[in-house]
């Protein structure tokens, strides 16, 4: 990919826009966003600063390194954004920047790690987890991308783009335009971009657009809590920064809307890595409770990743696009009282994964009705119950379409080999 620190109108084109050096300071931090959704909007999608600041900070021309809380809060708030990349000057002026090396290099010099020191050991964890949720999320991002190439949408928007009728945005809300984002359509992040000092301990308030109920991600780790109504404001969300229990994934505040589909993969340590080892790596479509009962959709885009051949040929003005990319139309929807239907259907089909199955998790909200397997009954395909099975590993074995429960985190996973067109997934509540 083309990187380019100076830019033009149709640049987007060819490439994408660094915005050239900034330094270790919060101001660059907050910057980042703005700049990111104000250029989204005029055609360039894939733009970004340095994590943690390329230079010294403006403040302090003798710092060796960027602040660790800093650091956290940068690559855990870039992780969402388009052009992600930890990049700094040395030549005599920074010894690193690193994340591990907020720890390894005190160790390997033989000198103490600075107080907190708490707070530098953080540093490798915490950042690991949001980049490990990047990966996870490379399929969100990449349709986001693709999508962009078709109807020139940016990756990551300001809330007025996906909520236009929520009129408070032009009006008393408006202060949250420049500090929280969505990723595509239905992923809202609210990122802290105040050191802990001036932000009450790591906490802010999170303005949730109108029109929609909204879920706290918690990423699959714990039951999800009750759905908030939108055009509402949470007080003091509390994203401090710390590792106790589960708190990790609440250090960058994430909503998300209700019927949502959020497609997720296992974490990898480069982009197609599990397909390069003759590994699957199959999709699962993580759907949200519709508390409003509207339905929701999701269209997905799959591709070798690397061909030009992929890009569409009645979208893209390239010598090399010939239409080889599969697209995947999502929905949910309720049919009657008890029964809500999944549909996925392919809309073009010029390309076949590796991955001959998916996995489709059904997120429940915390007030749904259970029975002997949580609040599904049944499920069928096609008109046919499918077998529930025991766990997770029975689940990923099953060479049959299956489902189970998991009370832990009160999810139900349904196994679905994506051997046809269109696929009917009906889910029959207690």
């Amino acid at each position: 990919m083309s990187i380019g620190r100076g830019s033009f109108v149709g640049s987007h084109i060819f490439a994408g826009l660094w915005t050239g050096d900034n330094s270790s300071d919060w101001d660059f931090l907050q910057m980042n966003i703005s700049q990111v959704l104000s250029l989204g909007m005029n055609a360039l999608a894939v733009t970004g600063q340095d994590i943690g600041g390329f230079e010294q900070s403006a403040a302090d021309d003798q710092q060796k390194w960027a602040s660790p809380e800093l650091v956290i809060r940068w690559t855990a708030a870039g992780a969402f954004l388009p052009w992600f990349r930890n990049h700094y000057v040395r030549k005599g002026r920074k010894e690193f920047q690193e994340v591990f090396q907020y720890v390894k290099w005190f160790e390997t010099w033989g000198q103490p790690i600075p107080e907190p020191q708490e707070l530098y050991r953080m540093v490798p964890q915490i950042c690991k987890h949001y980049i490990e949720l990047r990966y996870r999320l490379m399929q969100l991002f990449y349709d986001a991308l693709f999508e962009n190439t078709v109807d020139g949408l940016p990756i990551c928007r300001p809330l007025f783009l996906n909520d236009p009728q929520d009129k408070s945005l032009y009006n008393d809300k408006d202060e949250f335009l420049n500090n929280e984002f969505f990723v595509r359509k239905d992923f809202l992040v609210a990122p802290i971009l105040r050191p802990q000092s001036q932000s009450n301990g790591g906490k802010r308030d999170i303005y949730l657009p109108k029109g929609s109920y909204w879920y706290n991600f918690v990423n699959n780790s714990m039951p999800l809590n009750g759905a908030a109504e939108g055009g509402s404001t949470i007080r003091e969300f509390n994203a401090n920064i710390n590792t106790s229990g589960q708190h990790i994934n609440f250090i960058v505040p994430i909503y998300i809307r209700k019927a949502a589909i959020i497609p997720t993969i296992e974490v990898e340590q480069y982009v197609g890595e599990r397909n390069k080892k003759g590994e699957k790596n199959p999709i699962t479509l993580n759907i949200y409770p519709d508390v409003q009962r509207k339905g929701g959709e999701y269209r997905m885009y799959l591709d070798d990743g690397e061909s030009r051949s992929s890009a569409p040929e009645s979208q893209v003005d390239a010598p090399k696009a010939n239409d080889e990319y599969r697209q995947t139309l999502i929905t949910n929807k309720y049919a009657a009282q008890k029964n809500r239907v999944i549909e996925i259907k392919r809309e073009h089909d010029g390309y076949t994964p590796m991955e001959d199955f998916l996995f489709v998790a059904i997120l429940h909200d915390p007030g749904e009705a259970k029975g002997d397997h949580g609040p599904l009954q049944s499920v069928t395909m096609g008109g046919t119950p499918q077998q529930i099975v025991g766990d997770s590993n029975f689940l990923w074995g099953s060479p049959n379409n299956a489902w189970y429960y998991n009370a832990d985190i009160n999810i139900s996973f349904i196994k679905v080999f994506d051997n046809m067109s269109s696929i009917t997934i009906t889910l029959n509540y207690v």
